[in-house]
């Protein structure tokens, strides 16, 4: 096998474990929010503005013309929809960042002892 055909490969196998791995990454994100008290709202927004940001970058690089870096690289070339690519990508990635931090926060304040509007901790069980 050549060069090629191993980097498709592992990143392949690395895309199946990642999203293998999502469910059950959302799913203790969302018990740990509830057992401090907080609603999902924070996986969810991070969640759809990730898939956002991530579906801008592609149709940005699917509607990318062979020349656009030469022409943008002379200042000669400015696509309106490849502007609102780019600020898309940029405003989803941001508000994924935020809420990663939020969240991270979040993993390390200590929960509730006893029973909270989402049910009772689970350690008091």
């Amino acid at each position: 096998m050549d060069s090629y055909t191993d980097v498709i490969l592992s990143s392949s196998f690395i895309s199946i474990y990642c999203l293998l791995m999502l469910f059950p990454f959302l799913a203790v994100s969302v018990r740990r929010l509830h057992d401090i008290g907080i609603s999902a709202a924070p996986v969810v927004v991070g969640s759809i503005s990730y898939i956002i940001g991530t579906c801008s970058v592609f149709a940005f690089l699917c509607n990318l013309p062979d020349t656009s870096f030469e022409l943008i690289k002379n200042a000669q070339f400015i696509d309106f929809k490849l502007v609102v690519y780019l600020l898309l990508v940029l405003l989803s990635y941001l508000c994924f960042f935020v809420t990663s931090v939020f969240l991270l926060v979040c993993m390390f304040i200590p929960g509730h002892i006893g029973i909270n509007q989402y049910g009772p901790a689970p350690l008091s069980k």
